[in-house]
């Protein structure tokens, strides 16, 4: 995975393994991040409940939109 951080976050960063806190750019960067999902685990159960039911009405879409196909209905595209 890539991500971009800010000059402040890489300040961060390099701040937490100057201190001996994490030893890597890689550890430091995922930490606080980690941190941060942590001490909003009510909001991200909201979004995995969210994403789930999503998941399924996609799924249920899908499923009727190849009904439709198999009976010569207007075929699905495919994204690009």
């Amino acid at each position: 995975m890539t991500c971009r951080v800010g000059f402040s976050d890489l300040e961060a960063i390099d701040a937490l393994i100057e201190a001996d806190i994490r030893s890597a750019p890689t550890d430091a960067a995922a930490w606080p991040i980690h941190v941060g999902t942590q001490a909003n685990l009510d909001r991200f159960d909201k979004v995995y409940t969210t994403v789930s039911e999503i998941r399924r009405l996609r799924a249920q879409a899908q499923s009727a939109a190849n009904g439709l196909e198999a009976r010569g209905g207007p075929k699905r595209q495919e994204a690009a």
